[in-house]
């Protein structure tokens, strides 16, 4: 999706094994605040276990989540191993975070190896998919795939509609990093008609914001309206769903700026001022919940939209300089997901000043971040084609085994 979030390298503290007490209570969240200061006045390594787990589940900091994760492994009693499961669970994600991604995969390789000895389907179903997402990271594309592929399985068989949203979700978000534009909406209708019988307004949202992506196309009328038209319901579902999860937050900000890159699309096409404004008015409602938000990428996309903006009023100097400021703005606070598209931004904008010279350079150096991308994508598209295949004959081979014996 266009909106990836990168994680900031943080250096790995040594954990300790007994709590820092008052000084450590500050992760940022009241609840685990709350929960660190219980921990640290806590008597018994039976209070600490469980009191880790809570930190693991409350906490949304790599470093607090990875720290008491570690000293939940190493209390652990033997009783519980739901519990263990979920401190591997909660490493892997903080190493996710922390780009240490062999790591990662270990500690999810550990979680799904003990749910399945305790048949916790589900368990195994959730962190094959954030399994998956590591391999798309590592561009193990055959394993990403291989994998998920299995999670979907095995939530079809249970008929375990929460995973299999789970799945669809990623199948969706991973055609769409690719540009796989028909086969991501596919998965993302797949999702949203689950989602939807299962009443979850936030999966219906986050389904809806897929497909507001995925079917955007400035260029088009049709598709502008399209997006649109998916951008409103998932807005929609987001009001009814209420409180969100962190990644509900992140893709409610994506789904402003589809809204935002449709109307503009549609006033380069129509020439009508009106959905300027209307453009306007979604940056405004954007730049307030990135404030609130607080995630720089966020902040870095409203001020390219100002510029963009500009550029579809003609004020061409304006455009130029908003683009440079927004370009400074990420270099200094290290969000380089976007550049590529400042780059083209520029090159329009110069081109329209008659400057063809920078043009030029910028269509360069948008040409140059582009590239990179293309092998990856060839790569991922033959490995989903391949997996499937394998998976879909293995399908076939056990079905055709099942019937024999039932004859």
């Amino acid at each position: 999706m266009f909106y990836k979030r990168i994680a900031i390298l943080i250096v790995l503290f040594c954990l300790s094994m007994v709590a820092k007490g008052q000084d450590d209570a500050d992760d940022g969240n009241p609840v685990v605040d709350s929960l660190l200061r219980e921990y640290a006045a806590a008597t018994s390594d039976t209070a600490r276990l469980k009191l880790c787990q809570d930190i693991g589940k409350e906490s949304n900091n790599p470093e607090t989540v990875l720290k008491y994760a570690s000293i939940g492994i190493s209390l652990f009693d033997g009783r519980d191993s739901i519990m263990l499961a979920s401190f591997y669970n909660f490493q892997g994600w903080s190493y996710i975070y922390k780009e240490q991604f062999d790591t990662a995969i270990y500690c999810y390789k550990k979680t799904i190896e003990i749910n399945n000895a305790i048949k916790n389907v589900r368990a195994v179903v959730t962190a094959s998919v954030n399994l998956s997402r590591i391999y798309q990271k590592m561009y193990a594309y055959q394993d990403m795939w291989h994998i998920l592929y299995e999670a979907l399985r095995l939530a079809q068989q249970q008929s375990d509609t929460v995973n299999m949203c789970r799945c669809y979700y990623a199948f969706a978000d991973f055609y769409d990093d690719f540009d796989m534009k028909q086969q991501g909406i596919e998965a993302a209708e797949k999702f949203f008609q689950l989602a939807e019988q299962s009443h979850n307004y936030e999966n219906m949202a986050l389904a809806a914001t897929i497909m507001s992506g995925l079917v955007d196309n400035e260029t088009n009328v049709d598709s502008c309206w399209s997006s649109i038209k998916w951008a409103r319901k998932s807005l929609e579902c987001f009001e009814k769903a209420g409180e969100v999860s962190f990644i509900g937050e992140l893709m409610k900000g994506d789904v402003y700026g589809y809204l935002i890159r449709a109307y503009l699309g549609l006033a380069n096409m129509e020439g009508d001022n009106a959905f300027i404004d209307s453009a306007s008015h979604s940056i405004d409602r954007f730049e307030t919940y990135a404030m609130d938000l607080v995630v720089d990428d966020f902040i870095v996309l409203t001020r390219r939209y100002r510029a963009l903006v500009q550029l579809a009023r003609h004020n061409y100097t304006a455009a130029k300089k908003m683009l440079h400021e927004t370009l400074k703005y990420a270099y200094d606070n290290d969000v380089r997901s976007y550049d590529r598209h400042i780059y083209r931004d520029l090159a329009k904008t110069y081109d329209k000043l008659g400057d063809y010279r920078n043009a030029l350079k910028y269509y360069e150096l948008y040409r140059e971040e582009q590239a990179p991308l293309r092998g990856p994508r060839v790569i991922m598209e033959a490995a989903a084609f391949e997996v499937r295949f394998v998976v879909e004959q293995e399908q076939a081979d056990a079905e055709y085994e099942r019937l024999k014996i039932e004859k």
